[in-house]
């Protein structure tokens, strides 16, 4: 396959972003979607179609943030560099986003995957002093490799395939588990009691970098769990560092985030069910910890227990720091249960349980799906692999 290489500003528009006064509550809770990069670590597959918040008209005139049509191509230009997200509709983003509006001569879903090729060139070009950053000229400046058009629209078709299929698993997964959660028994005839007392609370294992090479162990991250309460496959970390036998995650336990990078604190206190791995022996790492029932409490009810709101707002309620949150020492186990009697919680996990298998076997078919396209997406960018000869073990996985 032959390939053409040009400036990536050659090709399109290189469109920057902007942030309306904070102070000025007329900019905000308008009708013009506003995406930042927090917003594309979050994101569902290819398609961004808002982002949390919107601004209004005169926030978009006050600010240096501007309207991208639907089809571009947006890239988080500071730390975390190398983000990507397709606009389904024309939005604007903040200045921690640039965006690409293809030309003629490229296809928005082509230029969205060779972008996640390019993060290493992206991060090279970035400078700055008080944080590192991608600019507009540099961005511009960046050589693109690209096939003919419809050989563009094709390599985004197979890939977009396996994307699709694995946004339609996370769906149905949160959709399972949303159900199961609103199954969970009122706290009518529940008794009051310390959660420590009916379970056990494990501290993950600390590691450092040195430890984080290709094995057949690996730690289950803070990557692991999602804003939206799911597990994630692709948060695993390959470990070869020592761990206790107690650190070990079997198939089905569960795990609770302690640590929180976002600034809403989504993730602290979200507790997952952390299904069986074909590649590795499991370990938490040091921002979760395994909660293991003991004694008058069934797994799958205690599951449905730690996924109550009420939880989420115990720990929330628990952390200290600033930048980056860090539940309380013994938080989990003074947590005050709402126990329903033994029967109750039975009859609860005879119907959650198949809703939370549901879950893993979604985020088990997905981590077939991301390897697939993992394996492709170099090949096929790099024209050592052609689209036909990829068709076939596409249509095998999905």
């Amino acid at each position: 396959m032959a390939l053409t290489s040009a400036r990536l500003g050659d090709l399109g528009a290189i469109v920057g972003g902007g942030t309306p006064s904070t102070s000025v509550p007329e900019y905000w809770g308008g009708d013009v979607p506003w995406v930042t990069p927090k917003d594309l670590s979050s994101l569902r597959g290819r398609y961004v179609k808002g982002g949390e918040r919107a601004i209004t008209e005169d926030g978009l005139a006050s600010s240096a943030a501007r309207i991208i049509p639907a089809g571009s191509v947006m890239l988080s230009s500071r730390a975390p560099i190398g983000l990507v997200g397709i606009a389904a509709v024309p939005l604007s983003t903040n200045q921690g986003c640039r965006s690409f509006v293809p030309g003629p001569l490229v296809d928005a879903g082509y230029v969205y995957y060779r972008f996640l090729t390019m993060s290493e060139d992206f991060i090279a070009r970035a400078s700055g002093s008080t944080f590192m950053e991608i600019a507009g000229s540099a961005l511009a400046d960046v050589s693109f490799s690209f096939p003919t058009l419809q050989e563009q629209q094709a390599i985004a078709e197979v890939l977009g395939a396996l994307d699709d299929k694995i946004a339609a698993n996370a769906a149905l997964a949160a959709n399972a588990l949303e159900l199961a959660d609103k199954l969970f028994p009122s706290d009518t005839g529940a008794s009051s009691t310390r959660l420590g007392d009916v379970v056990s609370v494990v501290k993950g294992n600390s590691y450092k970098s040195a430890d984080l090479a290709q094995s057949d162990h690996a730690l289950v991250t803070l990557k692991s769990i999602t804003r939206d309460g799911r597990y994630a496959v692709d948060g695993l970390k390959p470990f070869t560092g020592r761990h206790t036998p107690r650190q070990v995650v079997s198939p089905g336990e569960i795990v609770v985030a302690q640590t929180d990078l976002t600034q809403a604190a989504e993730v602290v206190g979200r507790a997952v069910r952390v299904p069986a791995s074909d590649d590795y022996t499991l370990i938490a790492s040091l921002d979760l910890a395994i909660v293991r029932p003991t004694s008058g409490i069934d797994q799958t009810y205690l599951l449905g227990l730690l996924r109550q709101a009420r939880f989420r707002e115990h720990c929330r309620s628990n952390t200290t720091g600033t930048t980056v949150l860090h539940l309380r020492s013994g938080a989990i186990e003074d947590f005050a249960a709402r126990l329903a009697p033994i029967a109750v919680q039975t009859t609860y996990a005879r119907a959650a349980l198949p809703l939370q298998q549901v879950a893993d076997s979604a985020a088990a078919e997905n981590r077939i799906l991301a390897a697939t396209r993992d394996a492709l997406l170099p090949q096929l960018m790099s024209g050592k692999l052609r689209v036909r000869d990829a068709v076939p073990a596409v249509e095998e996985v999905v």
